[in-house]
Protein backbone atom coordinates (compact mmCIF):
# COMPACT_ATOMS: atom_id res chain seq x y z
CA UNK A 1 0.00 0.00 0.00
CA UNK A 2 2.99 2.28 0.70
CA UNK A 3 4.26 1.73 -2.82
CA UNK A 4 0.87 2.77 -4.20
CA UNK A 5 0.96 5.96 -2.10
CA UNK A 6 4.51 6.79 -3.30
CA UNK A 7 3.57 6.24 -6.93
CA UNK A 8 0.61 8.58 -6.68
CA UNK A 9 2.77 11.25 -5.07
CA UNK A 10 5.41 10.98 -7.80
CA UNK A 11 2.76 11.30 -10.48
CA UNK A 12 1.30 14.35 -8.83
CA UNK A 13 4.62 16.14 -8.46
CA UNK A 14 5.75 15.37 -12.00
CA UNK A 15 2.64 16.94 -13.56
CA UNK A 16 3.37 20.42 -14.82
CA UNK A 17 -0.09 21.84 -14.58
CA UNK A 18 -1.65 22.92 -11.36
CA UNK A 19 -3.32 20.14 -9.31
CA UNK A 20 -5.89 20.17 -6.48
CA UNK A 21 -3.69 18.51 -3.87
CA UNK A 22 -6.41 18.44 -1.19
CA UNK A 23 -8.70 16.42 -3.40
CA UNK A 24 -6.03 13.87 -4.27
CA UNK A 25 -5.00 13.61 -0.63
CA UNK A 26 -8.54 12.58 0.31
CA UNK A 27 -8.50 9.87 -2.37
CA UNK A 28 -5.18 8.51 -1.17
CA UNK A 29 -6.29 8.47 2.46
CA UNK A 30 -9.55 6.68 1.55
CA UNK A 31 -7.66 3.98 -0.35
CA UNK A 32 -5.28 3.60 2.56
CA UNK A 33 -8.13 3.20 5.06
CA UNK A 34 -9.86 0.55 2.92
CA UNK A 35 -6.65 -1.44 2.65
CA UNK A 36 -6.17 -1.26 6.44
CA UNK A 37 -9.74 -2.50 7.07
CA UNK A 38 -9.31 -5.44 4.66
CA UNK A 39 -5.97 -6.34 6.23
CA UNK A 40 -7.47 -6.21 9.74
CA UNK A 41 -10.44 -8.41 8.79
CA UNK A 42 -8.18 -10.98 7.18
CA UNK A 43 -5.83 -11.33 10.16
CA UNK A 44 -8.64 -11.21 12.73
CA UNK A 45 -10.39 -14.07 10.90
CA UNK A 46 -7.25 -16.16 10.78
CA UNK A 47 -6.37 -15.56 14.44
CA UNK A 48 -9.97 -15.79 15.78
CA UNK A 49 -11.17 -19.43 15.81
CA UNK A 50 -14.75 -18.62 16.80
CA UNK A 51 -15.18 -16.19 13.94
CA UNK A 52 -13.62 -18.71 11.60
CA UNK A 53 -16.06 -21.37 12.74
CA UNK A 54 -18.99 -19.02 12.20
CA UNK A 55 -17.85 -18.35 8.66
CA UNK A 56 -17.42 -22.08 8.05
CA UNK A 57 -20.96 -22.71 9.34
CA UNK A 58 -22.30 -19.99 7.05
CA UNK A 59 -20.52 -21.60 4.11
CA UNK A 60 -21.89 -25.01 5.09
CA UNK A 61 -25.45 -23.69 5.30
CA UNK A 62 -25.03 -22.03 1.95
CA UNK A 63 -23.79 -25.29 0.39
CA UNK A 64 -26.74 -27.19 1.94
CA UNK A 65 -29.19 -24.68 0.48
CA UNK A 66 -27.54 -25.12 -2.89
CA UNK A 67 -27.80 -28.93 -2.55
CA UNK A 68 -31.53 -28.75 -1.70
CA UNK A 69 -32.18 -26.47 -4.63
CA UNK A 70 -30.20 -28.78 -6.91
CA UNK A 71 -32.19 -31.80 -5.67
CA UNK A 72 -35.46 -30.00 -6.41
CA UNK A 73 -34.27 -29.19 -9.91
CA UNK A 74 -33.18 -32.81 -10.45
CA UNK A 75 -36.57 -34.07 -9.23
CA UNK A 76 -38.42 -31.81 -11.63
CA UNK A 77 -36.13 -32.81 -14.48
CA UNK A 78 -36.60 -36.48 -13.55
CA UNK A 79 -40.38 -36.08 -13.78
CA UNK A 80 -40.03 -34.44 -17.16
CA UNK A 81 -37.64 -37.20 -18.18
CA UNK A 82 -40.19 -39.90 -17.23
CA UNK A 83 -42.84 -38.17 -19.32
CA UNK A 84 -40.46 -38.17 -22.24
CA UNK A 85 -39.24 -41.74 -21.73
CA UNK A 86 -41.34 -43.44 -24.39
CA UNK A 87 -40.53 -40.90 -27.15
CA UNK A 88 -36.84 -41.26 -26.32
CA UNK A 89 -37.15 -45.05 -26.50
CA UNK A 90 -38.76 -44.74 -29.91
CA UNK A 91 -35.87 -42.57 -31.12
CA UNK A 92 -33.30 -45.06 -29.78
CA UNK A 93 -35.00 -47.93 -31.56
CA UNK A 94 -35.17 -45.92 -34.76
CA UNK A 95 -31.48 -45.03 -34.61
CA UNK A 96 -29.95 -48.23 -33.23
CA UNK A 97 -32.41 -50.92 -34.30
CA UNK A 98 -32.05 -52.54 -30.84
CA UNK A 99 -34.82 -52.30 -28.26
CA UNK A 100 -33.78 -50.90 -24.87
CA UNK A 101 -35.35 -52.26 -21.69
CA UNK A 102 -38.75 -50.83 -20.82
CA UNK A 103 -38.72 -48.29 -17.97
CA UNK A 104 -39.59 -49.56 -14.51
CA UNK A 105 -42.02 -48.50 -13.20
CA UNK A 106 -43.78 -47.69 -16.47
CA UNK A 107 -44.41 -43.94 -16.87
CA UNK A 108 -47.86 -44.58 -18.36
CA UNK A 109 -49.48 -45.74 -15.08
CA UNK A 110 -51.95 -43.32 -13.47
CA UNK A 111 -53.45 -45.26 -10.54
CA UNK A 112 -57.23 -45.47 -10.25
CA UNK A 113 -58.98 -46.31 -13.53
CA UNK A 114 -62.56 -45.91 -14.62
CA UNK A 115 -64.68 -49.07 -14.61
CA UNK A 116 -66.77 -50.03 -17.61
CA UNK A 117 -69.14 -52.94 -16.95
CA UNK A 118 -71.36 -52.39 -19.98
CA UNK A 119 -71.83 -55.47 -22.20
CA UNK A 120 -69.75 -55.44 -25.38
CA UNK A 121 -69.92 -57.60 -28.50
CA UNK A 122 -67.08 -59.69 -29.94
CA UNK A 123 -66.90 -57.37 -32.97
CA UNK A 124 -66.65 -54.22 -30.86
CA UNK A 125 -64.04 -55.86 -28.67
CA UNK A 126 -61.85 -56.91 -31.59
CA UNK A 127 -62.02 -53.39 -33.05
CA UNK A 128 -60.88 -51.92 -29.74
CA UNK A 129 -57.56 -53.84 -29.78
CA UNK A 130 -56.36 -54.26 -33.37
CA UNK A 131 -52.72 -54.40 -32.23
CA UNK A 132 -53.10 -57.76 -30.44
CA UNK A 133 -51.69 -60.76 -32.30
CA UNK A 134 -53.90 -63.84 -32.82
CA UNK A 135 -54.21 -65.73 -29.57
CA UNK A 136 -54.27 -62.56 -27.44
CA UNK A 137 -50.55 -61.90 -27.61
CA UNK A 138 -48.97 -58.47 -27.18
CA UNK A 139 -45.60 -56.95 -26.40
CA UNK A 140 -44.29 -53.35 -26.42
CA UNK A 141 -43.10 -52.24 -29.83
CA UNK A 142 -40.50 -49.72 -28.71
CA UNK A 143 -38.84 -51.43 -25.74
CA UNK A 144 -37.94 -54.87 -24.40
CA UNK A 145 -40.39 -55.88 -21.67
CA UNK A 146 -38.95 -57.03 -18.34
CA UNK A 147 -41.82 -59.48 -17.76
CA UNK A 148 -43.25 -62.30 -19.86
CA UNK A 149 -46.65 -63.15 -18.40
CA UNK A 150 -49.34 -65.74 -19.09
CA UNK A 151 -52.84 -64.63 -18.02
CA UNK A 152 -54.97 -67.73 -17.35
CA UNK A 153 -58.75 -67.30 -17.07
CA UNK A 154 -61.08 -70.25 -16.33
CA UNK A 155 -64.49 -69.98 -17.98
CA UNK A 156 -67.79 -71.81 -17.89
CA UNK A 157 -70.82 -70.26 -19.63
CA UNK A 158 -69.69 -66.70 -18.80
CA UNK A 159 -68.84 -65.29 -22.23
CA UNK A 160 -70.41 -61.90 -21.53
CA UNK A 161 -68.32 -61.52 -18.36
CA UNK A 162 -65.25 -62.58 -20.32
CA UNK A 163 -65.73 -59.78 -22.86
CA UNK A 164 -66.25 -57.20 -20.09
CA UNK A 165 -63.08 -58.40 -18.33
CA UNK A 166 -60.95 -58.32 -21.48
CA UNK A 167 -62.19 -54.87 -22.44
CA UNK A 168 -61.10 -53.60 -19.02
CA UNK A 169 -57.97 -55.68 -18.38
CA UNK A 170 -56.10 -55.49 -21.70
CA UNK A 171 -55.44 -51.71 -21.51
CA UNK A 172 -53.98 -52.15 -18.02
CA UNK A 173 -51.65 -54.95 -19.16
CA UNK A 174 -50.49 -52.79 -22.06
CA UNK A 175 -49.84 -49.78 -19.83
CA UNK A 176 -47.71 -51.99 -17.59
CA UNK A 177 -45.57 -52.75 -20.68
CA UNK A 178 -45.88 -56.52 -20.26
CA UNK A 179 -45.07 -59.17 -22.81
CA UNK A 180 -48.29 -61.13 -22.27
CA UNK A 181 -50.64 -63.70 -23.72
CA UNK A 182 -54.18 -64.45 -22.54
CA UNK A 183 -55.40 -68.05 -22.19
CA UNK A 184 -59.07 -68.82 -21.61
CA UNK A 185 -59.42 -72.39 -20.34
CA UNK A 186 -62.83 -74.03 -20.61
CA UNK A 187 -64.00 -77.45 -19.50
CA UNK A 188 -65.81 -79.84 -21.81
CA UNK A 189 -69.54 -79.26 -21.53
CA UNK A 190 -70.38 -82.58 -19.87
CA UNK A 191 -67.67 -82.37 -17.19
CA UNK A 192 -68.33 -81.22 -13.65
CA UNK A 193 -66.65 -77.86 -13.08
CA UNK A 194 -63.22 -78.12 -11.46
CA UNK A 195 -61.44 -74.77 -11.20
CA UNK A 196 -58.19 -76.17 -9.79
CA UNK A 197 -57.81 -78.71 -12.58
CA UNK A 198 -58.62 -76.04 -15.19
CA UNK A 199 -55.92 -73.72 -13.88
CA UNK A 200 -53.39 -76.55 -13.79
CA UNK A 201 -54.28 -77.31 -17.41
CA UNK A 202 -53.92 -73.62 -18.29
CA UNK A 203 -50.44 -73.54 -16.74
CA UNK A 204 -49.32 -76.64 -18.68
CA UNK A 205 -50.88 -75.47 -21.96
CA UNK A 206 -49.21 -72.06 -21.66
CA UNK A 207 -45.80 -73.69 -21.21
CA UNK A 208 -46.40 -75.77 -24.33
CA UNK A 209 -46.91 -72.55 -26.28
CA UNK A 210 -44.07 -70.43 -24.94
CA UNK A 211 -41.64 -69.96 -22.08
CA UNK A 212 -43.12 -67.86 -19.27
CA UNK A 213 -41.70 -66.91 -15.89
CA UNK A 214 -44.90 -65.39 -14.50
CA UNK A 215 -48.44 -66.78 -14.39
CA UNK A 216 -51.54 -64.85 -13.31
CA UNK A 217 -54.64 -66.91 -12.48
CA UNK A 218 -57.62 -64.61 -12.92
CA UNK A 219 -61.30 -65.12 -12.09
CA UNK A 220 -63.59 -64.00 -14.87
CA UNK A 221 -65.81 -61.74 -12.74
CA UNK A 222 -63.21 -59.51 -11.03
CA UNK A 223 -62.24 -56.13 -12.50
CA UNK A 224 -59.09 -54.34 -11.20
CA UNK A 225 -59.60 -50.71 -10.21
CA UNK A 226 -55.97 -49.57 -10.24
CA UNK A 227 -53.45 -49.92 -13.08
CA UNK A 228 -50.55 -49.92 -10.58
CA UNK A 229 -51.61 -53.33 -9.24
CA UNK A 230 -48.67 -55.52 -10.35
CA UNK A 231 -49.52 -58.16 -12.96
CA UNK A 232 -45.85 -59.14 -13.24
CA UNK A 233 -45.16 -61.46 -10.24
CA UNK A 234 -43.31 -59.13 -7.82
CA UNK A 235 -42.71 -62.10 -5.47
CA UNK A 236 -42.90 -65.91 -5.59
CA UNK A 237 -46.60 -65.87 -4.70
CA UNK A 238 -48.60 -62.66 -4.82
CA UNK A 239 -52.28 -62.05 -4.10
CA UNK A 240 -53.54 -59.10 -6.13
CA UNK A 241 -56.92 -58.80 -4.37
CA UNK A 242 -56.96 -56.85 -1.12
CA UNK A 243 -60.66 -55.93 -1.12
CA UNK A 244 -63.76 -56.58 -3.24
CA UNK A 245 -66.74 -54.39 -4.02
CA UNK A 246 -69.70 -56.70 -4.63
CA UNK A 247 -71.66 -53.97 -6.40
CA UNK A 248 -73.06 -52.06 -3.43
CA UNK A 249 -70.13 -49.65 -3.08
CA UNK A 250 -68.83 -51.27 0.11
CA UNK A 251 -65.39 -52.88 0.00
CA UNK A 252 -64.80 -56.04 1.99
CA UNK A 253 -61.15 -56.46 3.00
CA UNK A 254 -59.89 -59.99 2.32
CA UNK A 255 -57.25 -60.53 5.00
CA UNK A 256 -57.22 -64.36 4.83
CA UNK A 257 -58.49 -64.76 1.27
CA UNK A 258 -56.06 -66.11 -1.36
CA UNK A 259 -58.34 -66.50 -4.38
CA UNK A 260 -59.75 -64.41 -7.20
CA UNK A 261 -56.50 -63.17 -8.77
CA UNK A 262 -53.13 -64.65 -7.82
CA UNK A 263 -49.74 -64.60 -9.49
CA UNK A 264 -46.94 -67.16 -9.26
CA UNK A 265 -43.49 -67.40 -10.63
CA UNK A 266 -42.96 -70.58 -12.59
CA UNK A 267 -40.63 -72.33 -10.12
CA UNK A 268 -42.84 -71.44 -7.16
CA UNK A 269 -45.97 -72.89 -8.77
CA UNK A 270 -44.10 -76.06 -9.69
CA UNK A 271 -42.70 -76.30 -6.17
CA UNK A 272 -46.18 -76.44 -4.60
CA UNK A 273 -47.37 -78.80 -7.39
CA UNK A 274 -50.01 -76.32 -8.54
CA UNK A 275 -53.66 -76.49 -7.50
CA UNK A 276 -55.39 -79.53 -6.07
CA UNK A 277 -57.55 -81.46 -8.56
CA UNK A 278 -59.95 -82.77 -5.90
CA UNK A 279 -62.28 -79.78 -5.49
CA UNK A 280 -65.34 -79.98 -7.73
CA UNK A 281 -67.88 -77.18 -7.84
CA UNK A 282 -67.40 -73.86 -6.07
CA UNK A 283 -64.87 -73.08 -3.36
CA UNK A 284 -61.96 -74.29 -1.20
CA UNK A 285 -59.38 -74.82 -3.95
CA UNK A 286 -57.89 -71.36 -3.22
CA UNK A 287 -57.68 -72.14 0.52
CA UNK A 288 -55.89 -75.38 -0.35
CA UNK A 289 -53.49 -73.35 -2.51
CA UNK A 290 -52.75 -71.00 0.38
CA UNK A 291 -51.98 -73.97 2.66
CA UNK A 292 -49.49 -75.27 0.08
CA UNK A 293 -47.70 -71.93 -0.17
CA UNK A 294 -47.39 -71.64 3.62
CA UNK A 295 -46.30 -75.27 4.00
CA UNK A 296 -43.47 -74.84 1.49
CA UNK A 297 -42.34 -71.60 3.14
CA UNK A 298 -42.74 -69.44 0.04
CA UNK A 299 -42.88 -65.67 0.30
CA UNK A 300 -46.54 -64.67 0.02
CA UNK A 301 -47.43 -60.99 -0.45
CA UNK A 302 -50.60 -59.01 -1.05
CA UNK A 303 -51.35 -55.82 -2.94
CA UNK A 304 -52.05 -52.75 -0.83
CA UNK A 305 -55.49 -51.44 0.04
CA UNK A 306 -54.97 -48.70 -2.52
CA UNK A 307 -53.90 -50.76 -5.53
CA UNK A 308 -55.66 -54.06 -4.72
CA UNK A 309 -59.32 -53.01 -4.97
CA UNK A 310 -61.54 -55.03 -7.31
CA UNK A 311 -65.17 -54.81 -8.38
CA UNK A 312 -67.12 -58.01 -8.95
CA UNK A 313 -69.39 -58.20 -11.99
CA UNK A 314 -72.93 -58.71 -10.77
CA UNK A 315 -74.18 -62.31 -11.07
CA UNK A 316 -75.85 -65.07 -9.08
CA UNK A 317 -73.36 -66.42 -6.61
CA UNK A 318 -72.81 -70.15 -6.25
CA UNK A 319 -73.39 -70.39 -2.49
CA UNK A 320 -77.01 -69.28 -2.87
CA UNK A 321 -77.84 -72.92 -3.71
CA UNK A 322 -78.50 -75.21 -0.70
CA UNK A 323 -76.72 -78.29 -2.08
CA UNK A 324 -73.75 -76.17 -3.12
CA UNK A 325 -73.41 -75.10 0.51
CA UNK A 326 -73.55 -78.72 1.66
CA UNK A 327 -70.76 -79.68 -0.78
CA UNK A 328 -68.73 -76.68 0.35
CA UNK A 329 -68.95 -77.77 3.99
CA UNK A 330 -67.85 -81.29 3.02
CA UNK A 331 -64.79 -79.91 1.25
CA UNK A 332 -64.03 -77.52 4.11
CA UNK A 333 -64.18 -80.12 6.89
CA UNK A 334 -62.97 -83.25 5.04
CA UNK A 335 -60.69 -82.34 2.10
CA UNK A 336 -59.07 -79.12 3.27
CA UNK A 337 -57.49 -80.45 6.51
CA UNK A 338 -55.59 -83.03 4.41
CA UNK A 339 -54.34 -80.48 1.86
CA UNK A 340 -50.62 -80.56 2.66
CA UNK A 341 -50.59 -84.33 3.17
CA UNK A 342 -51.58 -85.07 -0.42
CA UNK A 343 -49.73 -82.12 -1.99
CA UNK A 344 -46.97 -84.23 -3.56
CA UNK A 345 -49.40 -86.51 -5.39
CA UNK A 346 -52.30 -84.14 -6.09
CA UNK A 347 -51.69 -81.26 -8.46
CA UNK A 348 -49.76 -80.61 -11.66
CA UNK A 349 -48.35 -84.13 -11.74
CA UNK A 350 -51.83 -85.68 -11.52
CA UNK A 351 -53.78 -83.29 -13.77
CA UNK A 352 -55.11 -85.77 -16.31
CA UNK A 353 -56.98 -84.15 -19.16
CA UNK A 354 -57.30 -84.21 -22.91
CA UNK A 355 -57.15 -81.10 -25.10
CA UNK A 356 -60.36 -81.17 -27.13
CA UNK A 357 -59.87 -77.93 -29.04
CA UNK A 358 -57.35 -75.13 -29.20
CA UNK A 359 -58.25 -71.94 -31.08
CA UNK A 360 -56.26 -68.75 -31.61
CA UNK A 361 -58.92 -66.07 -31.28
CA UNK A 362 -58.30 -62.36 -31.77
CA UNK A 363 -58.01 -61.52 -28.08
CA UNK A 364 -57.14 -64.83 -26.42
CA UNK A 365 -56.09 -68.42 -26.89
CA UNK A 366 -59.16 -70.57 -26.31
CA UNK A 367 -58.45 -74.06 -24.94
CA UNK A 368 -61.19 -76.64 -24.25
CA UNK A 369 -60.12 -79.58 -22.13
CA UNK A 370 -61.84 -82.76 -21.00
CA UNK A 371 -61.01 -84.13 -17.58
CA UNK A 372 -59.79 -87.72 -17.38
CA UNK A 373 -59.44 -87.87 -13.64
Amino acid sequence: MGNLFSSICVVLFRRRRRVNYAKWLKVVLTVQMISLVITYMYFSTVNNPSLSRELDEMNLQLSELKSVELAKRNKVSEGLQRNRTLPQIRRKVAHNGVKPECPSPPPTLVGAVELNVKPISDLELSKSFPDLSPGGKWRPRHCQSNHRVAIIIPNRDRDEHLRILLNHLVPILKKQLLDFRIYVIEQYVSDQFNRGMLLNAGFLEALRSDEYECFVFHDIDLLPENDQNPYWCPTMAHHLVSSINYGDGNYIYMSQYFGGVTSFRKKAFQKINGFSNNYYGWGCEDDDLSYRVDFMGLEKTRSSKITGNYTMINHDRALSNFWTRVKYLYKWFYLLPKATGRMKSDGLNSAKYRTVKRTLKELYTHVIVKSEL
